[in-house]
This record gives structure tokens, sequence and C-alpha cells, in this order.
């Protein structure tokens, strides 16, 4: 179980605004008598009092986005060019600065150049944008040579690179007093609601002040993030990609009732304190951005689907020969073996091509591209988070551009659509929960200060299946683990799910230099709480149940840990362990 955490974190943020807004409003007004005697353009200065960026905490209250105070780093070149030698100048702030002084100068030499022959009208240039006090100090010596300083809020990111594409992160303006640019995640999409409005102090005449308006801060966000599963996830997630030599690979865990994402974490990831080092590929958010074809964790979709049309029962049979026809397409089996006479739950547990195509046939053309687009997949789930991606369905209303009959075949075992992880999860998640299509959020409620919180209701699309149906699949989906996926089986408790493997499209076909493995699980089974999707690109090991089942049971440990979940497997099996 989690660490206690405090239920005060609004009124500790609330107290620490009120704090810092006297202590700038203290500062100024000693400035005020500093110049009681100024001339009168001096008297007419306006002074903006920064507003505090609202603070992003996870589920519990901990922070994952919080304001500090930086220094950015200027050149005023109209200063800079009256110095009789640039060149000590250079030299001597690139020491605090850390910057080679040929490189300082050769900017400046640049910037001066264009600024006297009236190529641009600015006069100022960044040198550095955030600098801490320490080096603020060493560089104010050099402020009457035309080095600038400006206090501005810095955000900090306590996880780093495990929560980066949640949070997203905050750069600095292109100008002197631009506001810092949100970008990526719940900073980008609730950028309004984060941000505040600045103060000002202005016109002062002897020791009076003036015109005086507080800072009044932005809203503070309660996110449905859980630091100890977003940590846990991320930690299992980059182990298992360095012990399989992969590229890459997403970590999504949601609340099966609700929608709201509990964890999602991607590699390769980024340190938002310091993104100005990081590779500009890693700021993508593969889980909402980054499509796929998710291979036989569809099954489980295809199946739901024929059951619920009545088109098969759990209980149906076909004759597995390892191979077959349709369209004009030849299919056979990952395994190229033929299985006789086999049930449903078998064509599961094996995870058979051929079963999938002929339970979509069972079902038909039309009712099996509806159950596609009931389960959210070809449109985007409408997550709050920046930048999500549709995925891609051929659709038979364009049969004869995008579709031909043949995509049946293939899209009943995940092979010619794409989705993202987050679609896939969302989808699975409906199984366990009844039939019931959540649209998956990351914001919890909005903290205004001094008024009551805004919560999010949880929004239902749809009710995919039957209650039933869904209850019949997750059974199915249960044997998978107890049978074949077995290494993502958790002692204790009753999880379902389904293995995928994957090929990855390239022009004229696949390619045959790696896979992507993924499983989508949840548990208990009888009344599931948690969808727990894990998807590893190119590992060492090709199939999904050999790296992303055992992701599944290192996460889902953390998950069952952090909630609290009971031990339920002695009652989902009628007795005893298994």
């Amino acid at each position: 179980m989690s660490a206690q955490r405090s239920p005060f974190y609004p009124r500790l943020a609330a107290l620490a605004t009120m704090l810092a807004t006297l202590v700038v409003v203290l500062g100024l007004r000693l400035t005020w008598l500093a110049r009681a005697s100024a001339e009168p353009s001096e008297r007419d200065r306006r002074f903006e009092i920064p507003a505090p960026r609202g603070t992003i905490w996870d589920r519990q209250g901990m922070p994952l986005a919080t304001d500090s105070y930086a220094y950015e780093i200027g050149l005023d070149l109209a200063t800079a060019r009256q110095q009789d030698d640039l060149v000590a100048l250079c030299e001597a702030i690139a020491i605090p600065l850390g910057q080679p002084a040929a490189e300082i100068l050769e900017r400046a030499q640049v910037a001066i150049d264009a600024y006297t022959q009236a190529l641009t009208t600015t006069r100022w240039i960044r040198l550095a944008p955030l600098v801490d006090i320490p080096t603020s100090k060493a560089l104010a010596a050099y402020e009457d040579q035309g080095v600038t300083q400006r206090r501005i809020p810095h955000r900090i990111y306590p996880l780093g690179a495990d929560s980066a594409h949640v949070t997203g992160f905050l750069y600095a303006g292109p100008e002197p007093g631009d506001r810092p640019v949100a970008a990526l995640g719940v900073e980008a999409s609730y950028d309004a609601t984060l941000t505040g409005i600045d103060g000002q102090l202005a016109g002062y005449s002897g020791s009076q002040p003036g015109d005086f308006r507080p800072a009044r801060a932005g809203t503070d966000l309660r996110l449905t993030i859980d630091r100890d599963i977003q940590v846990a996830a991320a930690r299992a997630l980059a182990e298992t990609i360095e012990q399989q030599s992969a590229t890459g690979g997403t970590v999504i865990v949601l609340e099966v009732a609700s929608g709201a994402i509990l964890a999602s974490t991607s590699l390769p990831s980024f340190d938002p304190n310091h993104f100005e080092t990081a590779d500009p590929a890693s700021f993508s958010d593969p889980a909402v951005s980054a499509s796929y074809e998710p291979g036989s964790v569809l099954k489980s979709v295809t199946l739901a689907a024929a059951i619920d049309a009545g088109a098969v029962t759990p209980d149906s049979h076909y004759q597995d020969e390892g191979t077959i026809e349709y369209e004009g397409l030849h299919i056979q089996n990952s395994d190229h073996l033929g299985h006789g006479w086999i049930s449903m739950r078998d064509m599961m547990v094996n995870s058979l091509n051929v079963g999938a195509v002929w339970t979509a046939g069972q079902l038909g053309r039309e009712p099996f591209y509806r159950a596609l687009s009931d389960f959210g997949f070809g449109v985007p789930t409408g997550v709050d988070l920046a930048a999500e991606a549709s995925g891609i369905v051929h659709w038979p209303a364009v049969e004869g551009e995008d579709w031909y009959a043949g995509n049946l075949a293939t899209n009943s075992f995940g092979q010619g659509l794409s989705a993202t992880p987050l679609q896939v999860a969302a989808a699975i998640a409906a199984i366990a929960n009844d039939g019931r299509l959540m649209q998956p959020y990351v914001l919890a409620e909005a903290l205004p200060a001094g008024r009551p919180g805004v919560p999010t209701q949880p929004r239902m699309v749809r009710q995919v299946i039957g209650a039933e149906s869904a209850r019949e699949v997750r059974q199915l989906m249960q044997a998978v683990v107890d049978d074949k996926a077995t290494q993502a089986a958790l002692p204790g408790y009753a999880v379902a799910g389904k293995t995928g493997t994957s090929q990855i499209p390239v022009p004229g076909g696949y390619d045959d230099t790696g896979t992507i493995a993924s499983f989508a699980g949840f548990l208990p089974v009888d009344q599931p709480q948690v969808l727990i999707l894990t998807k590893v690109d190119r590992p060492h090991a090709v199939r999904g149940s050999d790296v992303a089942a055992p992701l599944f049971r290192e996460v889902a440990k953390a998950v069952v840990a952090a909630l609290d979940i009971p031990p339920d497997r002695a009652q989902a099996l009628g007795g005893g362990e298994r």
C-alpha cells in the first residue's frame, strides 16, 4: 500500500502563493522608497508581478509539476555595442554560463551588426534560458555592460522522464517578457487553466505607491495519475526494454469503471527539467500519438462482437486445418499447424488466426465493422492529452479504394488496421466493464484557489456489447492466462488477458527484422478494477507471451499494492490455487 499522503495540499499551495506575492510586494515597496526622488519618467514605470502557474498533483496529492524560479540571461545589444572590449566581456561571462566564449562572441557580434544596420528592431538576445541563483549572482557584475537578467517562473517536474509525456513541459518565449509556452501533455491541454493573471504595480509618487493589482495564481489540477503506479510502470518498462534490447514501449493502466488513466508511460522519453538537451523525437507520446497494428489482442474484440450478435457461442466449434482461404487470401496460423475440432476457448488460448477469420465470417462484414466502430477504433478516444491520433481502419464504405473483401480476414486478427495503445486499452477495458466503453481522461479535478473543486465526471461513450456477453468473453480471456500466457499470472488473483505479436508494416509489406509484443489484461476477473496494456517494440524475443506478459505481471504487482486490491483467486476458481 502506498504511504499516507496529506489531503491539505491545496491549502498549502494557496498559502505558498500568498507568501510569494507578499515577498514580491515588499521587495517592490523597498524599490519605491529607494526611488522616491526619481525623475517622472522613472516613476511612471510599471512592474509586472508574475502569477504563479497552477500546480499539477497526482491523485493522492503528490506534485507532478510545480513552480520555482530561475533567471533568464540575455544581452542588451545597444549597451553591449558600446563596450570597449566585447571579447573580454564574453570571456568573463562564459565561465559562469558554462558556454564557450567564442560561441557567445560570435552570436553577440552577429546580433549587434544586425541591430546596428537596422536589419532588426530586436535589441536583445537570449544567452541562457534558465540559470540558478549562484550563476545569477556571478553575472550581476556585468549588468552595466549589457548583460540582462529576468526572474521568471520555472517548472520543476519531480518524476522527470517517468511522467514527461503526461505532464509535458514549459519553455521560454522568444522575447523578454513573453509568457512561457506550454508543450505537450497536461501543460498544453490545460494551459489556459494553469495560467494565472499577472499582477502590476504602476505610477508611484514620492514614497507613495500608485496602482496595485495583485497577481492571481493559476488553477491547480489534480490528475487521475497515481504516482506510485506511474513510477513502477516506468521502471518496469525500462527494465524490460533493456533486457530485450528493444527500441521502445508503452504501459497504460486504466481504471475500468471510469476510464481514469492511473498511469501512462512510454520510452523513449525525456527529462522535462532539461528538455533542451533531449532528442525532439522523444517528445511525441506513443501512448496517444503513435499507431500500430494491434495483432492478436484484437481477437478479443472479434470474439466479443460475434458472441454478442449470437453468431457464435463460447461452446461453438470449427474445423481448424491450419489454413483458410478467404476472398483470395491464404491465411494460416502463426504456428503453421492444424488443430482439428476447436472450441472458441481453445481458439483464444492458442491464438489461432484461422479461428479468428472463421469467427468474423460467421459474424459478417457489416456487423464486424460496426463493432470495430463501436469499440472506438478509427476515431480518437477524446482523451484530454495533446496530439492524439485516430488510428487507421479501412471501412467497407470505400470498397475499391481503401478496402477490399479480404480485409475482413486480416482485420479479424488485428492486421491491416492500426490503433494507438490507448485505443486498444479502452476497447479491452470495455469488455472488462460489462460492455461499457468509457472515455479515458487524466484530469480528476480542477482546484481553483478559494473555491470548491470541480471534479471530472466519467463519461460512458456507449454500450458496446451486453453485460452477459462481456462476462463470457472475460472467462475465455482468463483461460488464456491460466493455460497459455502463464507469465502474466499473478498469484492470488484471477487475471484475464490476450497476447499480441504484431508485424510492423513497411512500404510494400512487413518488416522481417522485428515485431511488436503486447498484452492487454485486467483483474480481478469477476469484478475487474484495472486494465493494464503493455507494449514492447522490436524485442529480442518474438512472442507477446514471452515479453509483454511478464511486464504486465510486474506492473500488476505494483497496481494491486497501490490500490489495495484484495486477492480473489480462491473464490474465482471455486477454491484452491491453480
